[in-house]
């Protein structure tokens, strides 16, 4: 395995790849966590590179160089990661992206937006996009979790509640998101188009999720997939386990099988 790290164009990445590969790369997006994804696990992409994928572990918050906050990330950093990769050689200018928890919610938006994004996997996700995460007490209204030539993507906000106070300081959020998606109207200017994908999708959700509702909000990415008779391959596999299901031993084989199905 090679490790190339990655800062040109302000991107902060780790690139891996091995000898021979001509696969379209992975683009690797973590969650609300931060950083650079996989940084200290490197050894769970290997399934990735054996299947002749270059990756790229991409950091968009919580890394020197960048926002410190998960707010208004800007789409456009994106756009400077498909820019570096297009003139890596030997790699396809189509890209996949895996990403889990609210680097899922960014797979799906980026893939409903950018037609360089073909297949995605997005573990734990969501079919709308979220107010931002500040990194410690907001200092006024929060704007939404990404942003694109300076103006908030729409975006469903979180209702201060007893509920929202609990979780605060028990980590299980799930009551809180529901609360918020009862905001119909919210919900439709924030629900992610993903009808406008241009390839196959895996959706990997957990029915034990204490964060957010990932089984039911993925239930509602296939309803709208169908609804516009999205003409790629797309399915939902729920595990019995919690938020983090990238630990559970059926989550590589998932990802792999579907890669291998579905990706030159």
């Amino acid at each position: 395995m090679q490790k190339q790290y990655v800062t040109e164009n302000g991107l902060r990445a780790n690139f891996y790849q091995v000898d021979g590969q001509q696969g379209r790369a992975i683009i690797v997006l973590g969650g609300s966590e931060g950083g650079l994804p996989f940084a200290d696990h490197e050894e769970q992409l290997q399934p990735l590179l054996d299947l002749g994928h270059p990756v790229l572990c991409l950091a968009y918050f919580k890394t020197e160089g960048l926002p410190q906050s998960l707010e208004k990330i800007p789409l456009e950093y994106f756009e400077q990661a498909f820019d570096w990769l297009s003139r890596q050689t030997d790699i396809p200018h189509q890209y996949n992206i895996l990403g889990g928890s609210k680097g899922a919610e960014l797979a799906l938006l980026l893939a409903s937006r950018y037609q360089q994004v073909r297949t995605v996997i997005a573990s734990v996700p969501s079919h709308v996009t979220w107010q931002g995460i500040p990194n410690g007490a907001p200092k006024g209204p929060l704007g939404s979790s990404w942003s694109y030539a300076g103006k908030d993507i729409p975006f469903v906000s979180l209702p201060f509640s007893p509920a929202l106070i609990m979780a605060l300081f028990t980590s299980r959020y799930r009551k809180v998101y529901e609360q918020a998606l009862l905001n119909k109207k919210q919900v439709a200017t924030a629900t992610i188009p993903v009808e406008q994908m241009r390839g196959p999708l895996l959706l990997i959700s957990a029915r034990a999720d204490t964060i957010w509702p990932s089984t039911p909000m993925s239930k509602q990415i296939l309803k709208r997939l169908a609804d516009n008779h999205h003409p790629f391959s797309y399915q939902h596999n729920i595990l019995e386990s919690g938020h983090a299901v990238q630990k559970e031993a059926a989550f590589w084989p998932l990802v792999t099988a579907f890669l291998q199905n579905n990706t030159p």
